[in-house]
């Protein structure tokens, strides 16, 4: 009866083995794990490196605000002052535009200057619109006041 009996079973050498893939499984892991890591921190300096850095905001000159108001108000002044000659519409267009973008700057934040933008604003539009605009003789004056102190 000695015949079909299973000889003595290698439990230390079975569960050396086990023991040696479960630490080449944990090694590939942690290998796998380091190189996505390393990966992930290539790509997103990648994307990084690659982005327009953010630029600060231009600063606005006031100086440089003040003079192109005074010269806008000196050419407006001579716009309003002189008779047309059939560009007037034009001109008032051109410094239209000119009156909008000084809007936009720190030149109007003297509630006087800002007023008196609107009102250039108005005036060159109308003139810009119009063939023979009525020009009010109390926005010249005030024109020429500005020119002057400006």
């Amino acid at each position: 009866m000695d015949y079909h009996l299973p000889g003595e079973t290698p439990r230390d050498r079975m569960w050396a083995r086990l023991a040696a893939a479960r630490t080449a499984r944990r090694r590939r892991r942690r290998l796998g794990a380091s190189v996505l890591a390393a990966a992930a921190v290539l790509a997103l300096a990648f994307v990084l490196g690659r982005q327009d850095p953010v630029a600060p905001p231009a600063p606005r000159s006031s100086e440089f605000s003040r003079l192109a108001a005074a010269r806008l108000f000196e050419r407006a002044d001579v716009l309003l002052s002189t008779p047309s000659a059939g560009d007037a519409g034009p001109r008032a267009g051109a410094l239209l535009a000119q009156t909008r973008i000084l809007l936009d700057c720190d030149v109007a934040d003297d509630p006087a200057t800002r007023i008196l933008l609107q009102d250039l604003e108005l005036v060159l539009a109308r003139l810009a619109t119009a063939d023979d605009a009525e020009i009010h003789a109390d926005i010249k004056d005030r024109l020429r006041l500005a020119a002057a102190g400006a």
